[in-house]
């Protein structure tokens, strides 16, 4: 099982702070206040800024405050580490050239409000099997690699309307993005979840495709991936998933 990294040990808190007044702390640090003339637009920008993830300078993904609220009434802890991993689960894959080589372990934060039945999926995949639903199906080098996930249940998003949130993560903003096509919100009679990860920023996505996911350690492993492409998009060997599982 992979080590999982403290983020917190690089942006120290104080420990009897709760996960409230933490977000709505680093919410005020986001706003700029100019002059009295400009305190509507101020009031305006804090509000848009509401809707998107805190992202301080180690990298380290905070949980909006309107994501806490949406949630609190079924958590059964307030404690910020125990919040973190229902909202912000990391998971793990060792991928494989087949009968080749080891490629190493790519480890991904996966974003509860973007989709929570999606993050369910992988959730429930990573906690109780070794990858066999997930395949790798076609590499686009240097766009993105396109894989399948295997649905458990025949009513998994069937539903005409499926909670999502767009505005969660921004394709523009780098490599590692992980998402699926937004026809999958309107509700699907498919037996897998089409979704992608990918090798460079596509801000072009934005509004196109639900990112739910971000490739948190080995990015690496995505360019050598894009070593087995092709024209065509047929991978010239089989990437698989040998194991994968939940970070502590």
């Amino acid at each position: 099982m992979l080590k999982e990294w403290n983020d917190d040990t690089r942006v120290p808190q104080p420990p009897h702070r709760s996960a409230y007044e933490l977000q709505r702390g680093q919410r005020k640090r986001c706003v700029h206040h100019t002059s009295s003339k400009d305190s509507t637009e101020n009031t305006q920008s804090s509000a848009a800024a509401s809707q998107l993830i805190t992202r301080d300078e180690s990298k380290h993904y905070g949980i909006p405050l309107h994501v806490l609220k949406r949630y609190q009434d079924i958590t059964v802890s307030t404690d910020e580490g125990m919040l973190r991993r229902l909202l912000r689960p990391r998971i793990f894959f060792d991928l494989e050239v087949k009968g080749i080589r080891p490629l190493g372990r790519i480890v991904i934060q996966l974003f509860t409000e973007a989709c929570p039945e999606v993050v369910l999926e992988f959730v429930r995949m990573c906690t109780t099997e070794n990858g066999e639903r997930m395949s790798f199906t076609r590499l686009f080098p240097p766009m993105w690699l396109e894989g399948e996930l295997a649905l458990t249940d025949n009513k998994t998003l069937t539903a005409h309307s499926i909670e999502h949130d767009t505005t969660v993560l921004d394709h523009g903003s780098g490599a590692g993005v992980l998402s699926f096509p937004s026809r999958y919100v309107r509700g699907s009679k498919r037996r897998f979840l089409s979704f992608s990860i990918s090798f460079k920023p596509l801000k072009v996505l934005n509004g196109k495709r639900i990112a739910f996911g971000r490739v948190r350690r080995g990015l690496w492993i995505l360019d050598a991936v894009q070593d087995y492409g092709t024209n065509s998009g047929k991978p010239q060997r089989d990437i698989i998933v040998t194991s994968c599982g939940m970070c502590k």
